[in-house]
């Protein structure tokens, strides 16, 4: 497996209250022509303290052994809650380590559009760790958890409350 992205990341904090979030909404606008969700909408993408915005575009490709390939590209306005770890772990695994974001992000847009199964989107979060660079230790810890019951309850949660807005902010090619 080999993994490319580009290098240019720019993530923001969602504001924590409607007012100071509805200002950020305007300035993604003027700025970038984006329309975030409404602050009724960003309960379903997880713990609010935790949610970011991608500000810049991100592109993530994954070759496989078999030379076939995925890339997907995070559009401005792609909202992530990065790696969202269970608290019983967060002093094992650092959620916001930049090792883990193209696995993060690849993991967490085929939790919102299932775009391959449960069992093979975890595994492959897993494999891209491992490749990145990530702790052989600590990728295991993370693949226990995604692979949980806890993750099962995420993913099939995420499937229905934010399969619509990733497939807006994102896009995909695969080739074989």
């Amino acid at each position: 497996m080999k993994i490319e992205s580009d290098i240019g990341r720019r993530f923001e904090f969602v504001e924590q209250t409607r007012e100071r979030y509805n200002k950020q909404r305007g300035k993604f606008y003027a700025e970038f022509g984006v329309f975030l969700p409404v602050w009724n909408q960003l309960k379903n993408f997880g713990k609010l303290r935790d949610l970011r915005i991608l500000c810049k575009r991100h592109v993530v490709t994954v070759t496989r052994d078999n030379s076939r390939y995925t890339q997907i590209v995070f559009n401005v306005g792609y909202l992530t809650d990065f790696a969202s770890v269970p608290k019983f772990i967060r002093g094992l695994i650092d959620n916001d380590n930049p090792i883990m974001l193209d696995a993060v992000l690849f993991h967490d847009r085929n939790c919102s559009t299932h775009q391959y199964s449960f069992k093979e989107t975890n595994q492959l979060f897993f494999d891209m760790l491992i490749e990145a660079g990530y702790s052989h230790f600590k990728s295991h810890i993370a693949h226990f958890a995604v692979s949980s019951y806890k993750g099962r309850q995420y993913w099939r949660m995420n499937g229905v409350r934010r399969r619509e807005w990733t497939l807006l902010t994102t896009e995909l090619q695969e080739a074989r």
